[in-house]
């Protein structure tokens, strides 16, 4: 057996060194969210992050930050990259970020977050959360 053989995927495939958060291609999508590995710890992070969103849409207020911090080359940018395609949810073929993301990966407390199922809105549009917040606004 070669060691290639252990391995789900073509070990010869082409992996970006760098995040590159405006690229929104289908197709990258579609890959970042197949290549990433949500850890236990990475799926907790989530969690908290999302329950702060949707505190914040609940009772918006200035206070309301997140902090991502980590060494160099830890995983910051894709952390945060992902997060963003679980809000924005954009289509990725015949499914959509969301479905694509927690079809592979075991987060129910995540998946069943107020701000993850706004996410999954069915319709094309602004989603109920994100709406109340802009009519909030004035």
């Amino acid at each position: 057996m070669r060691i290639e053989e252990l391995f789900r995927r073509d070990i010869r495939r082409t992996i970006e060194e760098v995040v590159e958060v405006d690229d929104a291609d289908e197709a990258t999508i579609a890959n970042e969210l197949e290549e990433y590995v949500a850890t236990e710890h990475i799926l907790e992070e989530f969690e908290t992050v999302l329950e702060a969103y949707q505190e914040s849409i609940l009772s918006p207020n200035e206070t309301c930050t997140v902090w991502v911090s980590g060494f160099f080359g830890s995983g910051k940018s894709s952390w945060a990259k992902i997060l963003g395609y679980l809000l924005a949810n954009p289509p990725v073929g015949d499914e959509s970020a969301t479905e694509r993301f927690f079809g592979r990966t075991h987060a129910p407390t995540v998946q069943a977050s107020p701000a993850a199922r706004s996410a999954r809105w069915p319709h094309r549009g602004p989603r109920p959360l994100l709406q109340g917040r802009r009519d909030r606004r004035g």
